[in-house]
């Protein structure tokens, strides 16, 4: 055997082929790529976590601030405070921490209707907004007198941060979420 026979004769590879093999050999940016694919829609998850969150946390402070300044009609506070609607929608906005244009915009409506009994209160919040969160009703502040019934309604339109739509929080108009907050009870004897 001659020494010519046990060598491979090879071709010149292409430009194109050499490029091709050295593409599939790398791997150095192969991280940028999928970091690249996976960061929108991680980042996409975590903005609508946060904003969901934040819904409910002032959903949850709403709450709680009509509940306590609610306390001021029930043991007639308010009432011989001679409080109007203006004053307690200042002690509900007192008692916010997360909802910071609660006094100067008309973003928080409240609404205080007293009844003599449990079974004709309506606490249906869209009797009082449309769809696009805006505001319907006939606000009433009726604080009534001892062993009323009395229902506390607190709307507020809170402007979304993200503004993402597949996230699907918006309720009020396009960015907006409305959130209500409805406090029942019977007055105490005073």
């Amino acid at each position: 055997m001659s020494i010519e026979s046990d060598k491979t004769i090879r071709q010149p590879k292409s430009m194109l082929a050499r490029l091709v093999g050295r593409l599939r050999r790398d791997e150095e940016g192969v991280t940028a790529i999928e970091f690249g694919i996976i960061a929108a829609p991680f980042l996409i998850l975590i903005v609508a976590l946060l904003e969901t969150a934040l819904v409910h946390l002032t959903t949850l402070d709403l709450e709680n601030a009509v509940r306590d300044a609610s306390r001021q009609i029930r043991t007639g506070q308010a009432q011989v405070a001679n409080l109007s609607a203006n004053q307690f929608k200042d002690l509900v906005c007192d008692n916010t921490v997360l909802i910071s244009d609660c006094k100067t915009t008309e973003q928080l409506v409240i609404d205080v209707r007293s009844y003599d009994d449990f079974d004709i209160i309506s606490t249906d919040p869209a009797e009082m907004h449309d769809d696009d969160g805006v505001f319907t009703g006939d606000n009433e502040y009726s604080l009534g007198s001892g062993l009323k019934v009395v229902v506390v309604r607190a709307y507020y339109k809170m402007k979304l941060l993200a503004q993402l739509p597949i996230v699907g929080l918006a309720n009020a108009g396009p960015h907006h979420r409305m959130i209500n907050a409805i406090s029942v009870f019977r007055n105490e004897p005073f």
